[in-house]
């Protein structure tokens, strides 16, 4: 199987997600360290003759901090005169003048465990190229097997036959990135997913195309246990992967959210749904194409799609994102969705 490709533009890190997302849940800053002590963070644009409120008991984030104990606290008093932030514990290795200090409304750890399972809510569509030896033409490459074919042997993260939009033989059409093998059959069984060809049907270059969450694939590679660092990349754009995130917080986290957005001063839980909705549909349209129209031709059929592809495999389906949908300011990928409609 081929190696899977760098994640394609448009990407963001995990730390940047995170940021996003918390910008979505309730005050947030991301603020510059003038100075700082072993009890205090002293932040220039704090520094005002006016009280200004809201910051004791945000909960303060250091992602550059080189010891583990330092990398948050809480906010324990603010003093504006001073611009000075103390924490409620000493740190080991004090802020530095220009170190990125972030200010939250949810613990680090909490907003971690809700954008990783945001991740898992957000599809992009995934290329499995299979190669073998053709006994016959060791240049035609095949999948060796005459039975059903495992799929979840190949990738762990393919589980349910619902996942599985098209398989095709990129060896016919290559200028459309092949066309579609008739009379395929997925079906799932003991937690696999297993495709069935119709007999006598020669298989070269098999490839399948498949829907897959974005929470298992970083930094260009399979990643199960999904993103742990905040230089983690994604492949997929802040703003999905936010909207996303959001509607998983008020499953995950209500009861801290349901005071802010009471006030008004931060989206209610309607309001994270639409927004949800409106992200899937302009980053992930095929998800409300109806019935299986998309099984033919899913390379052509996407309005708005461009394909990546590694050197040397042109016309191929490769292990990797098949595309992003660029999405021009203030719309929907270009074209549009297939189908308005549905929820999230």
């Amino acid at each position: 199987m081929v190696t899977p490709v760098s994640p394609v533009p448009g990407s963001c890190t995990l730390a940047e997600l995170e940021q996003e997302t918390a910008s979505r849940l309730g005050p947030f800053a991301l603020l510059e360290a003038a100075s700082g002590g072993d009890r205090e963070i002293v932040v220039e644009v704090l520094r005002s003759t006016v009280e200004l409120g809201g910051w004791v008991d945000l909960h303060l984030l250091r992602r550059g901090a080189t010891q583990a104990p330092d990398r948050q606290a809480r906010v324990k008093s603010y003093d504006p005169a001073l611009g000075k932030l103390e924490p409620d514990r000493s740190y080991v290795s004090p802020p530095v003048g220009g170190e990125a200090v972030e200010a939250h409304h949810l613990p680090p750890e909490l907003l971690r465990r809700i954008v990783r399972a945001g991740l898992a809510r957000c599809w992009m569509r995934y290329g499995l190229h299979f190669l073998g030896e053709d006994p016959d033409d060791p240049l035609a490459p095949f999948v060796p097997e005459t039975g059903a074919i495992d799929l979840t042997a190949y990738a762990p993260w393919l589980t349910l036959p619902q996942q599985v939009v098209d398989v095709l033989d990129p060896t016919a059409g290559r200028s459309t990135g092949g066309t579609s093998v008739p009379g395929w059959t997925v079906y799932g069984h003991a937690g696999h997913a297993w495709l069935t060809l119709p007999r006598g049907t020669r298989n070269p270059g098999l490839g399948v195309i498949a829907n897959r969450a974005h929470f298992g694939y970083v930094n260009g590679a399979d990643a199960p246990g999904g993103p742990t660092a905040d230089g983690d990349v994604l492949a997929l754009p802040v703003q999905y992967g936010a909207a996303l995130a959001h509607a998983e917080a008020w499953r995950i986290a209500r009861d801290r959210l349901e005071t802010v957005a009471a006030e008004g001063r931060m989206p209610s839980q309607a309001e994270a749904a639409a927004e949800a909705t409106r992200a899937a549909v302009s980053y992930a349209p095929w998800l409300f194409a109806g019935g299986r129209e998309d099984r033919i031709g899913p390379l052509l059929g996407l309005r708005g799609a461009t394909r990546t592809t590694a050197p040397g495999l042109e016309g191929a389906l490769v292990n990797g994102p098949l595309w992003m949908a660029p999405t021009p300011a203030g719309g929907a990928p270009a074209g549009g969705p297939g189908t308005d409609g549905g929820s999230v």
